[in-house]
């Protein structure tokens, strides 16, 4: 449980920081909507994600794997749909913010793993 909290503030905090970046083809309201975005986020990924996924294999497949970014710009703008003050203006800002918040998560989740000992295999 912890777990998921600490994931779930950690893909908010990259939400609203990552919305700076591109400020007027992102909009984030506020932290309180980016904590909404990311429990979303984390619901679309565990419920539709593997259906997206399964159905574009082979394209997945023939594209070495970089399909997928498509598919995780796809979930942000599902997101978008159904968050409000959350907004993506286009699905190439969709695709180009899913590179930049995926990294950062990544970077941010092994530092805070590291420095609390919050490991995915204990």
């Amino acid at each position: 449980m912890k777990r998921m909290i600490i994931s779930l503030i950690i893909t908010a905090g990259c939400l609203f920081l990552v919305a700076n970046f591109l400020p007027e083809h992102i909009h984030l309201d506020s932290f309180t909507s980016a904590l909404y975005a990311s429990g979303a986020l984390a619901l679309v990924n565990a419920f539709i994600r593997p259906i997206v996924k399964t159905l574009t294999g082979p394209i997945n497949f023939l594209t070495l794997g970089l399909f997928s970014l498509v598919v995780n710009a796809l979930m942000l703008m599902i997101v978008d749909y159904f968050v409000d003050g959350f907004a993506i203006t286009g699905p190439f800002y969709g695709l180009m913010w899913a590179i930049i918040l995926g990294v950062a998560i990544s970077i941010l989740t092994g530092g805070v793993e590291k420095l609390t000992g919050f490991g995915g295999s204990k």
